[in-house]
């Protein structure tokens, strides 16, 4: 933490600015129907002003996709949109995706 603080590339603020990346860390209670509440983090979002984007544009800017849930939005990513991407996929939707188990493993050595 104290690394990213004095390089600038973190750090606090009552003015929120434009960033690529809002870190927000809220519960995700699931439901009787087993589906996380993510009601949470829609209010963090709004209350740091933070801009969603739509999945299109989140596809073309992300480098790497975690899959937390199996909706049917994320299902339906065809395997041509998750090229180039390291995907970790913790649901196992995509069962055409190629193993990247290493490229998962170089990034939690780097962080």
């Amino acid at each position: 933490m104290q690394g990213v603080v004095s390089r600038g590339t973190l750090r606090a603020s009552l003015q929120v600015d434009r960033a690529d990346v809002f870190v927000i860390a809220v519960p995700t209670p699931f439901g009787n129907d087993h589906v996380p509440d993510a009601s949470y983090v829609m209010e963090a979002a709004t209350n740091v002003a933070a801009e969603l984007i739509d999945i299109d544009e989140a596809l073309e800017s992300c480098g790497m996709m975690i899959t937390l849930t199996d909706h049917d939005m994320f299902k339906s990513i065809p395997l041509d949109e998750r090229a180039g991407k390291v995907v970790y996929d913790t649901r196992g939707i995509w069962p055409d995706q190629p193993d990247n188990r290493q490229a998962v493993t170089d990034l939690r050595r780097v962080s």
